[in-house]
């Protein structure tokens, strides 16, 4: 039954008709009926000219994609001894790796070149987020300016194709890269016991396969789900799904060939376009160590070892939502507070009115209602039950989730695309709903269909090019003791900086975005080993043990172990979008500084959950929240969270405004150091020539030694838990505003695990 409140549910039932109890009776029910949700069909073309799609009753149920790269290498490399105590190594190596394309002719590209992509906003990086449009927006008339660049077009490219003498990308044959090493013997401190090495080299990697598989047009998938499950078609069942079939695919789904340009209004394929002149992307390496003998079985090593990657890869969503150079921002800002300071005015009877931020959310929606007339909503400009319906109230009713918690980003990705509902709308007698449009909101008050997205032809247009370079510094000291009564070990400690690209929170200026990588380790330590015990004969004990049956069991044991010890990665802390949806840095407002050293871990005994911070640092409210207004209950929409001080009660942490990268910067933290150790206790029986036992038993983390985690997941294949990614799940500043029911309720450091135990594994192996 369907209660009051429009649930699906039972007496005793938790939850509601999209989650919990009732939801999961309602979907097994679904399945126990035969129903279906939607059906859906992939279609594909495999020439350049076909005017439709396969045709799977006719047998075309294979998509062909021959993909062709061409890549040779060649290299000169020797040794010459110059002295008796030094060596060089000389070589060059050279590197092809040619442009990837699809046989037949089906390359897909941008006619005229990637830049193109840039479609009506212009054709460079110039013209990201740039104004090139001015408009004076007219209810229910488009845009009727001018644009500075004109729609993509597709076009297919390469051998075999209209378009031969155009590749993805051009040409690189500039890969060469030198080699050179030396070994010096000193001669000092006794000859041939101390030897300085050193080398350099270049190594090119390839760029791998090019996304031109499921360009535009080449591919198209669509799920059917009965008229919207309206009319005739409401419900489907299994057994109507042969009649269903083939899907037919909707008009506006046409091949290239039939319509390469996109039109402005579609917004729902991707594309992936490629940088011109993009580069081979190589790696510097260099090495320097200096190894000292002393006497005959010992060794110590010091060692350099530096890896500086050069234009690696990277891409960028030319399609990420402006909001900052066309106005929105304000507009947001005035929604988001509705103070005169924001807005400029607060009704249409001010005297500020005209030109102030208030009408010009006015304008974007003028006689469009983006709520539910039911709920009271009318269209903005008119009154309705004595309130005046204004572009500030229905962007607040309708998507106030982001706007309350500043998450302008995604607020302007939902405006990009936005249509009409013409249920909400029935005043609009000149609109014409269509299903395959998106945007019509902004587009029917005259606003410019690259107002938010550069590229308005593609739902994103990922621009790939040579955006990064990581760089790699080490020093390395190893002690090594060959086989020594018995004994034969050796230890490594590495100190180590590893740094690189952490992601783009504004594609316009990457450089802040360069930082300690997740993978960076300051210090770690290595040791391993073996050990043959001394018992049986000719040993230390029992050394008097016949050699035979009672000898061959005593004797012939070896220990062995592994002990790692590093200290913890770095911690990048999360917080809602400030300026892209890339991420944000979250802000620190502290009046001393932050001691990032001053996370431990805290697990108080019998407590099933742990701190990094000793509970010191306590979720609140961010104090953006107090800030908003509370027209259409905007405040109650606001989960974003800040971190106090539990001692003093001051702010120390919060979410960077809307427009503001944020001053902590990622991985300034450091994750808890870890340490294992693993042993094996290993005994071979000769029984007589050529056939032999081996026992061998392996222990794993012998110290039980448990490791803190959040979100345990066990290995694949094994029942031993390993642990999740320490800051991974849960936010170090549980600043993740998108589960205030979880994130909201944890301080900051919370740690819902801890894992490791010693396990035992034995083995009997018979050799002959």
């Amino acid at each position: 039954t369907v209660n009051n409140a429009g649930v699906w549910a039972l007496d005793g039932m938790t939850g509601t008709n999209t989650g919990g109890q009732p939801n999961n009776y309602y979907n097994l029910l679904n399945i126990y009926s035969g129903s279906l949700g939607s059906v859906g069909q992939w279609y594909f073309i495999n020439k350049p000219d076909a005017l439709t799609y396969n045709n799977i009753a006719a047998g075309e149920d294979k998509q062909i994609t021959d993909f062709y790269q061409n890549q040779f290498n060649l290299f000169f490399k020797d040794d010459w001894k110059v002295t008796d105590n030094l060596t060089l190594n000389l070589g060059v190596r050279y590197e092809y790796y040619g442009v990837p394309y699809l046989g037949k002719g089906m390359t897909p590209g941008i006619l005229g070149g990637a830049y193109n992509a840039f479609s009506v906003t212009g054709n460079s990086w110039n013209d990201f987020w740039a104004n090139n449009w001015t408009y004076n927006p007219t209810p229910g008339v488009p845009y009727a300016g001018t644009y500075k660049g004109t729609p993509a077009t597709n076009a297919f490219r390469g051998p075999d194709s209209d378009h031969p003498g155009q590749q993805l990308y051009n040409d690189d044959w500039n890969n060469f890269g030198p080699a050179v090493g030396f070994a010096y013997q000193l001669p000092w401190w006794g000859k041939g016991k101390t030897t300085l090495r050193g080398g350099y080299q270049t190594n090119f990697l390839t760029l791998g396969r090019a996304n031109v598989f499921n360009a535009p047009g080449i591919i198209r998938d669509y799920s059917y789900t009965g008229a919207d499950r309206t009319g005739t078609a409401a419900y489907m069942s299994l057994k109507d799904l042969p009649n269903l079939l083939p899907v037919p695919l909707p008009p506006y789904m046409q091949t290239p060939a039939v319509n390469p340009t996109f039109p402005l209004s579609q917004r729902q394929q991707a594309v992936q376009i490629y940088d011109p002149n993009l580069s081979t992307p190589y790696v510097h390496n260099l090495t320097m160590s200096l190894t000292r003998n002393i006497g005959s079985n010992l060794t110590v090593d010091v060692r350099y070892i530096g890896t500086l990657s050069r234009k690696q890869t990277s891409s960028i969503n030319l399609n990420t939502a402006n909001y900052q150079t066309n106005g929105l921002q304000q507009m947001f800002d005035c929604a988001r507070y509705n103070t005169l300071a924001a807005c400029g005015a607060l009704a249409p009877t001010d005297a500020t009115y005209a030109g102030s931020v208030f009408q010009k959310l006015d304008q974007m929606f003028w006689n469009i209602n983006l709520n539910n007339p039911l709920y009271g909503y009318g269209p903005t400009g008119t009154t309705k039950f004595g309130t005046y319906q204004s572009g500030a109230l229905q962007l607040r009713a309708s998507q106030g989730i982001y706007l309350a918690n500043g998450d302008y980003s995604t607020l302007a990705g939902q405006l990009a695309t936005m249509n009409i509902n013409p249920v909400y709308n029935p005043q609009l007698t000149n609109f014409v709903p269509t299903t395959y449009t998106a945007g019509s909101v902004l587009r029917y008050n005259g606003f410019p269909e690259n107002f938010i997205y550069t590229s308005p032809q593609f739902s994103s247009v990922t621009y790939n090019s040579n955006l990064n370079h990581a760089n790699y510094h080490s020093m390395q000291a190893q002690v090594t003791l060959r086989p020594t009564h018995g004994l034969s070990l050796s230890g490594t400690y590495t100190w180590s900086r590893n740094l690189g690209s952490l992601g783009y929170v504004d594609v316009r200026d990457r450089t802040p975005d360069y930082g300690l990588l997740n993978t960076h380790r300051s210090h770690a330590f290595t040791s391993y080993g073996t050990y043959d015990l001394p018992f049986g004969p000719n040993r230390q004990l029992f050394s008097n043990v016949s050699p035979n049956v009672l000898g061959r069991i005593i004797g012939g044991w070896q220990l062995s172990w592994i002990h790692t010890m590093q200290t913890g990665r770095p911690a990048s802390v999360s917080a809602t979008p400030g300026i892209s949806a890339n991420g944000g840095r979250v802000q620190y407002v502290g009046t001393t500084p932050f001691d990032t050293k001053s996370g431990h871990v805290v697990w108080q005994p019998g407590q099933r959950y742990g701190n990094y911070f000793n509970n010191t640092l306590v979720a609140v409210a961010d104090p953006q929240c107090g800030m908003l207004t509370t027209a259409q209950f905007l405040n109650y929409s606001c989960f974003i969270k800040a971190e106090q001080d539990a001692d003093t009660g001051q702010i120390l942490f919060e979410n960077p405004m809307p427009g503001t990268r944020g001053n902590f910067f990622g991985g300034n933290l450091t994750s808890p150091l870890t340490w294992d150790t693993d042993m094996a206790l290993t005994k071979v029986v000769r029984i007589k020539e050529g056939k032999s036992f081996q026992l061998r038993i392996d222990a794993t983390n012998v110290f039980n030694h448990p490791f803190p985690s959040n979100g345990v997941f066990t290995s694949s294949g094994s029942r031993v838990a390993a642990p999740g990614d320490f800051f991974g799940n849960y936010p170090l500043m549980t600043m993740d505003w998108l589960n205030p029911l979880l994130y909201g309720t944890h301080n900051a450091g919370y740690l819902d695990n801890k894992v490791g135990a010693r396990t035992f594994q034995a083995k009997l192996r018979f050799d002959f």
